[in-house]
């Protein structure tokens, strides 16, 4: 099976190779950051709880960044001992993506979206190989918070994320619960009252973040996964790179964008807004 390297060993970063290591859907699995003790502890952990719980992933872990070439997926989650900001993030990223090796690359923090513009920009990963997974977390709490509103299973449950942080677009119109609009199941002053605190999921927490982020690394490597929604940078920007959340088909060949759900009137409006603030930026 192929290796999946995670950078940053951090809450997210741990979080996350616990997560795919229990799901054994990767063979193997590298942390790299910076601190390599920490790094080593945080994989060491994680292996001792393969008995118990069970898995047989493999994890090793060191602070070279050139331990990641070779990777079929390389994630960026969050360093141990320091908040990175992109310029950071991009230096990780010369470093372990030449454009010889390609890999596929996921960002798993809810503030990456400004490293996908950059970075796609710069011309250090292409376009349909890289895509950011804070959006299918946020999705997942949508879903949790209908789900305690009506009583009803988060798995019932059907929702679309669209737009950027600050901007965003959720598709109440063409929500579903068990395959029925949602604004027919729910009563209007429930419906206000979830409109209003949906806004306050974002930015989504560590392990939600962890397991959106396994779903996306396993969907790039086994592919088939559609309409996941997820940060991407369109095509066709005359100034700058436009990253937004988009439902997305993902597999070994990268990120294809998904067809937009249909949206009312008043969402297509509050999408165009967001859209054109972010070709302006």
């Amino acid at each position: 099976m192929p290796l999946v390297a995670i950078i940053g060993a951090g809450d997210l970063g741990g979080a996350l190779a616990h997560t795919l290591a229990r799901r054994e859907r990767v063979d193997r699995l590298r942390l790299i950051d910076p601190d390599a003790t920490v790094a080593a502890g945080v994989a060491l952990d994680i292996q001792q709880a393969g008995p118990l719980e069970p898995f047989r992933t493999r994890l090793d872990a060191t602070a070279d960044p050139s331990a990641a070439l070779g990777a079929a997926v390389v994630v960026l989650a969050r360093p141990a001992r320091a908040a990175w900001q992109a310029d950071d993030w991009l230096a990780w990223l010369r470093r372990t993506c030449p454009t010889d090796r390609q890999p596929l690359v996921v960002c798993a923090a809810p503030d990456h979206d400004a490293v996908i513009a950059r970075a796609v920009h710069e011309r250090l990963v292409p376009r349909h190989h890289i895509a950011g997974s804070a959006p299918l977390a946020y999705v997942s709490g949508l879903r949790a918070l209908i789900g305690v509103a009506i009583d009803r299973s988060p798995a019932d449950i059907a929702v679309s994320v669209l737009g950027r942080p600050g901007r965003w677009v959720v598709a109440w119109s063409e929500a579903t619960v068990g395959g029925f609009p949602l604004e027919v199941v729910v009563a209007p002053p429930v419906l206000v009252g979830l409109k209003r605190r949906a806004a306050g999921l974002w930015p989504p927490q560590p392990y939600a973040l962890a397991s959106a982020a396994a779903r996306v690394v396993e969907a790039f490597i086994e592919g088939g996964r559609r309409d996941f929604a997820c940060f991407v940078a369109l095509d066709g920007q005359s100034r700058g790179t436009l990253v937004t959340s988009m439902p997305v088909t993902l597999g070994p060949a990268g990120v294809s964008v998904s067809r937009v759900p249909p949206l009312s009137p008043h969402e297509q409006t509050l999408l165009d807004n967001a859209l054109g603030e972010g070709r302006q930026g």
